[in-house]
C-alpha cells in the first residue's frame, strides 16, 4: 500500500522482531516512507495468526486486524514446500522501486474495477488493455487482447508506456493490470500525471482477485498461467509479488 509512513526504521523493526517470533512466515516486506510492499508465505491455519501479528506489530501500516486482512491478497495453494527459503524485512528508499528522483501522487492513480466489472469492460471492441508486469509474466498467460510492456524490471515501465499509448486519445478508458495490484498504482498515476489520460482503471487486487472470481463464475477472459512463483504459492501474496522484493525466494 502506499501512504505516508513516519520512522519506517522503527516500523521495520518491531515488525521484523514479530514475524521472526512467529517462526513460520517466510518472504519478504520493505518499508519505505511512502508506503509498503512484499510477498509472504505462512501455512495456510495460520493465515488468521499473520494478520493479527501484522497489526500488533505495525499499526501504522495495518490499524486493525481486519485492515491486514484486507491487505493481504490471499491465495491459498497446496504445496509440500513454502516459495520462499528466508524472512526479510526491510527499510528502503522506495516500497516499489520506481527510477524517479521525486515520487507522483500515488492517491491520483486511476479508479480500481473489481473483477466481475473488468470481465466486461475489456470485452468491449476496441477496450485499451495493458500488462504492466514483466515479460516472463506476460509469455506465461495474460488477458486475451491485452497488450504486453515487454519489461525486465518495473523500472523499465515508463518508456514502454509511453510508446503503448502513444495513439491513444487521452480521454479514452486505459485499462492496466498486474499480479497483485501494486504496481497499477504507480503504473496508473504516471499514465494520469505524466501522460495525461483521465480515465484511468486497475483491476482490483490484480490477476489474483481475478482468478478467485473466475473460478467461481465460471468465466474468464485470462488465457494461460498466472504467473505467481511457478505457482507454488501456498499462503498469501500482501500485496503484489514484483521484481523488486523478491530476494527471499529459493535459487
Amino acid at each position: 500500500g502506499f501512504f505516508a509512513v513516519e520512522e519506517p526504521s522503527v516500523v521495520v523493526a518491531r515488525l521484523r522482531a514479530a514475524l521472526e517470533e512467529d517462526g513460520l512466515v517466510l518472504g519478504s516486506v520493505s518499508v519505505a516512507s511512502e508506503g509498503y510492499n512484499g510477498a509472504l508465505a505462512v501455512p495456510v491455519e495460520r493465515r488468521t495468526r499473520l494478520a493479527q501479528t501484522l497489526s500488533n506489530a505495525a499499526p501504522e501500516l495495518w490499524p486493525t486486524e481486519e485492515d491486514a486482512i484486507k491487505a493481504l491478497n490471499w491465495d491459498a495453494q497446496p504445496t509440500r514446500s513454502s516459495p520462499f527459503h528466508r524472512l526479510l524485512v526491510k527499510e528502503k528508499k522506495r516500497a516499489l522501486v520506481d527510477g524517479f528522483e521525486e515520487p507522483l501522487d500515488w492517491d491520483d492513480c486511476g479508479a480500481e474495477v473489481p473483477p466481475e466489472a473488468w470481465h466486461d469492460e475489456i470485452a468491449q471492441p476496441g477496450a485499451t488493455v495493458l500488462d504492466v508486469r514483466n515479460t516472463y509474466e506476460s509469455d506465461a498467460g495474460s488477458f486475451a487482447g491485452a497488450t504486453p510492456l515487454n519489461t525486465s524490471t518495473f523500472v523499465e515501465s515508463w518508456p514502454r508506456l509511453d510508446e503503448a499509448l502513444a495513439d491513444v486519445s487521452r480521454d479514452e478508458p486505459v485499462h492496466m493490470f498486474c499480479t497483485g495490484g501494486v504496481r497499477c498504482v504507480k503504473a496508473g498515476a504516471y499514465v494520469k500525471q505524466k501522460l495525461g489520460f483521465t480515465d484511468v482503471r486497475r483491476l482490483e487486487h490484480g490477476v489474483v482477485a481475478y482468478e478467485r472470481w473466475a473460478a467461481g463464475s465460471g468465466e474468464s477472459r485470462f488465457e494461460g498461467e498466472n504467473f505467481v512463483f511457478d505457482k507454488r504459492v501456498d499462503a498469501v501474496e500482501a500485496p503484489v509479488m514484483s521484481d523488486e522484493d523478491l530476494e527471499a525466494r529459493p535459487p
